[in-house]
């Protein structure tokens, strides 16, 4: 509809001509002459001429088509032919007013072929990805499983990237880009997960850095972002952003090097953006446009090309982790227990819990998750402890954390009972172990207590440990093991790698590793009716991981010493948090240390004097000797027989290499035997 605001100085058989015009092809005309005397007479006669005109229109018979077809062309011929009456007649009579002003152009602003403005049905026309993303994109360092690539290393990628102008535009950083517009009201979001990723953050980082290099917005952190601003994403849009972390160029060639980024930092990208694709579970069906973009063959092919080139040493240079070597490891745990009293942490907490990742072969936050009621004593063996790690990586289902032997180690500078058993006493009795639910970190969270509660607790204990391993293997005073596989830094993970590492070596099948260190291979029937607790695998792995052999700290059979004085004496705090059971077995090696010449100076003072004089005062009834230790310490092997361990004690004779010959001590040359020697540290 049309409003025409002219202005007539004729009288009124113009103005009465110039209305029947405009009703009969709709078109409303407001006379706006106030020297008019017959205007009112105008309007009235407009308004019945467009009502009569209306009305005259008859109706063609239905049985015709043709009537009909030819009807309409006719009555458009004929608005036709009056629009072009009324616009002849007011040609030049009207003054458009001046449009307003353009804003400047910018620079910096670049063209905005957004992918929520591309047609979803049509990925083949969508419009080409800028160049020139942000350089300060951060790389992702996360480590990722990489089950999901291609197998095809030998196949070369296509080269399916889009097309990219001649020229480089100029470098736009994103703190230059402009802001997106604001969101419309009827936005649909995807459905929230209750399963999120523990990074969750990191995943959100991910995403919006993604959509700031595709669209080229600045978008905020707190950005939400919709079904309709995620369903245009293509593989195509996503190589082109893998590419350019990678290579720097969203078309690389077959000729160049991925010197940007490596496989692991792809496959870390791939799963983070995957967790938010609308399709996430079905593979990308390019027949009909469906399904998750991450998931693709171009995806698949790129990160297995840049896998190929970094295995030819064409590709970024590595920044994992490498594993400890056995003089390193050392180092680490003698600076850390050469440490003043003061700094309790340092001294008592963190090697204990290096101790206890070597021997469960997990991370620091697997260690700093354990819970105190994880740890009871074993049924099987009353000398032994076992625990269960809950809070792993790998851990989605109770199956996959069943209870797993805890030993001890001839060498007392890495046994983890010994080191276990000063941490656990002296922490509970200065009152911060008491309220904490946690074996290793400080806290007054309960079970049920928010999971980002839980975080804050552990992640203080599992980053003061990763500080105190990083400032000692970046010191001067640090020296690197020269039989070292890579040139590669020591970090977070080089304590679990190591264990795993020291086993494969030792000749432990990888199906035993796999058991001890709770990783899942592939599905199979029998996981799902075999018992997971597998005591031989889990055991041959961890007497492997007891370097110097498996130690069990046993009393002298001269000795009066119960365990009820054991736990109410030597370890009253231990007892109070986990029970008299638990706290006998950890006594007898806390006990040990307390009277031996040289592990008596690792002790706190408080904690050893107290241990002294409790020895002293019922040393009549106790049947004790000031200067004997009441506490001795038994090699012992183990062997499988019909499917169930045995541990068998070695004469301390034939220990100290009196029938190491191989006649003597009852049979030095017998297969224990010789795996006995070959386990000695």
């Amino acid at each position: 509809m049309v409003f025409c605001y002219i202005q007539v100085a004729s009288s009124g058989g113009f103005a009465t001509k110039v209305a029947r015009i405009v009703a009969q092809n709709t078109v409303d005309l407001q006379l706006c002459n106030h020297t008019n005397p017959h205007i009112k007479r105008n309007k009235r006669l407009m308004s019945r001429t467009r009502n009569q005109t209306i009305n005259s229109r008859s109706r063609p018979h239905r049985g015709s088509n043709n009537n009909n077809r030819s009807a309409r062309a006719s009555r458009r011929a004929e608005r036709q032919r009056h629009i072009s009456e009324v616009n002849d007649a007011f040609a030049g009579t009207f003054n458009h007013p001046d449009p307003p002003p353009l804003p400047p152009l910018q620079n910096n602003t670049p063209n905005l072929p957004t992918a929520a403005a591309a047609n979803t049905t049509n990925h083949e026309s969508a419009p080409t990805l800028p160049v020139d993303p942000p350089p300060n994109l951060p790389e992702a360092d996360e480590e990722a499983s990489a089950s999901d690539a291609s197998s095809d290393d030998d196949a070369p990628i296509e080269n399916n990237a889009p097309i990219l102008p001649a020229h480089d535009p100029p470098q736009i950083h994103e703190e230059q880009w402009p802001p997106p517009p604001p969101p419309p009201p009827n936005r649909t979001f995807p459905a929230m997960r209750i399963n999120r990723p523990k990074s969750y953050s990191s995943y959100l980082s991910a995403l919006r850095h993604f959509m700031c290099y595709t669209n080229k917005l600045n978008y905020p952190k707190d950005w939400m972002f919709s079904v309709e601003e995620l369903s245009p994403i293509t593989p195509k849009i996503v190589c082109a952003y893998m590419a350019y972390k990678a290579f720097g160029k969203e078309d690389p060639s077959p000729n160049d090097n991925p010197q940007k980024g490596m496989a692991n930092s792809l496959l870390a990208i791939k799963k983070k953006l995957s967790y938010f694709m609308v399709n996430r579970l079905p593979s990308w069906d390019p027949l009909h446009n469906h399904g998750n973009p991450t998931k693709s063959t171009e995806v698949n092919d790129l990160i297995s090309f840049v896998k190929k080139k970094e295995t030819r040493g064409q590709g970024k240079k590595s920044q994992a982790d490498r594993p400890f070597e056995h003089s390193e490891f050392k180092q680490v745990l003698d600076t850390c227990q050469a440490s003043l009293e003061a700094d309790f942490d340092r001294k008592y907490r963190y090697p204990a819990m290096m101790k206890f990742m070597f021997h469960f072969i997990a991370r620091g936050d697997d260690a700093a998750h354990v819970f105190k009621s994880s740890l009871v004593p074993s049924m099987q063996y009353q000398w032994a402890l076992m625990c269960k790690l809950r809070w792993c990586k790998n851990v989605r289902e109770p199956r996959e954390c069943p209870h797993q032997i805890l030993l001890g180690s001839m060498n007392p500078d890495y046994c983890l009972m010994l080191s276990l058993s000063v941490f656990l006493e002296a922490w509970i009795s200065q009152g911060q172990g008491r309220t904490s639910q946690w074996l290793f970190s400080d806290g007054v969270t309960i079970a049920s207590s928010a999971d980002d509660e839980i975080d804050r607790e552990t992640n203080r204990c599992k980053n003061g440990l990763y500080s105190c391993i990083s400032s000692i293997v970046k010191s001067e005073e640090f020296v690197v093991d020269p039989a070292a596989s890579s040139n590669q830094t020591l970090a977070n993970h080089s304590t679990k790698k190591y264990a795993t590492t020291h086993g494969r070596r030792r000749g432990v099948p990888k199906d035993f590793m796999d058991v001890r260190a709770r990783w899942k291979a592939q599905k199979r029937i029998q996981d799902t009716y075999a018992d997971t607790f597998l005591p031989w695998p889990d055991i041959k792995a961890a007497s492997v991981l007891c370097l110097g052999g498996i130690c069990k700290y046993k009393l002298k059979s001269d000795v009066n010493i119960s365990d009820n004085w054991l736990s109410n004496h030597v370890c009253p705090g231990i007892s109070s948090c986990f029970g008299p059971r638990v706290a006998a077995i950890l006594a007898k090696p806390l006990l040990w240390a307390a009277m031996d010449d040289v592990w008596c100076d690792y002790l706190p003072d408080g904690l050893r004097l107290r241990i002294i004089n409790s020895l002293a005062e019922d040393a009549e009834h106790l049947q004790v000797h000031p200067n004997v230790n009441p506490v001795e310490k038994v090699t012992v092997l183990v062997a499988e027989v019909d499917g169930v361990p045995e541990f068998t004690e070695v004469d301390p004779e034939f220990d100290n290499g009196v029938g190491g010959g191989g006649g003597g001590g009852g049979g030095g040359g017998s297969p224990v035997m010789m795996e006995w020697r070959m386990e000695s540290f």
